[in-house]
């Protein structure tokens, strides 16, 4: 591996939608990517990654070995009812980690709950309303409580609901699974997949340990 690679070098805990457009942009750029997948069969999309299969339970030695090349780690894997499988799994290896330069942490808006339409920002106080964004909040808090325990440079992206291609309301419309909701004065917050990569790698390059993100088109 060179030096070059060695600077460079992303692990995504979770290589879904959001994650792939980080890979291609970073890729692009002479990155060394790789993460992790359930579904090692998506291999259009991953074929050109390292990809390393995680259930949520079993820390492999490919994926230590993997954690301890990073430079950047992306964790995108929602908390399950058991925690925030990351935290549970790899917590003191990334804590000891002396080559990481950024952990992001993909969140969500819903954690500041039922606003009823009003504007809130990185500081407006946290009121989640589903046993989701609940567990959310508590692992926005265990990776920030990691930071100020072992100084890992970790960043809170809360987004809002994500789309770009193959994932807007025409293909749900398509698929059957489009919606229609009458809420007088309901606002819907989203953002491009793409805008969001742009946010990450943005971040990555220029590392403010300890903020948090709010990441929508509006």
């Amino acid at each position: 591996m060179s030096e070059n690679q060695i600077k460079n070098s992303l692990f995504c805990f979770g290589l879904g939608f959001a994650a792939q457009a980080l890979a291609k942009r970073m890729r692009s750029q002479g990155w060394t990517v790789s993460g992790t997948s359930r579904a090692i069969d998506k291999k259009d999309a991953l074929e050109e990654l390292s990809v390393f299969p995680f259930d949520g339970t079993h820390a492999t030695e490919e994926i230590h070995n993997a954690i301890s090349k990073a430079t950047h780690l992306l964790v995108s894997i929602p908390p399950q009812p058991s925690g925030d499988v990351v935290l549970k799994n790899f917590s003191s290896q990334i804590a000891e980690s002396k080559n990481l330069e950024w952990v992001g942490y993909i969140s969500s808006t819903g954690v500041y709950g039922d606003t009823q339409g009003k504007w809130v920002d990185e500081s407006s106080l946290l009121k989640p309303g589903t046993e989701l964004n609940e567990r959310r909040v508590e692992a926005e808090n265990g990776w920030l409580s990691m930071m100020e325990e072992s100084g890992c440079p970790v960043m809170i992206f809360r987004c809002a609901a994500i789309y770009g291609p193959g994932r807007n309301l025409l293909v749900s419309v398509k698929q059957g699974r489009a919606r229609r909701i009458e809420k007088p004065g309901l606002v819907f917050s989203r953002i491009h997949v793409e805008d969001l990569a742009q946010t990450l790698e943005e971040s990555l390059r220029n590392p403010k340990p300890g903020e948090i993100y709010n990441v929508s088109d509006r």
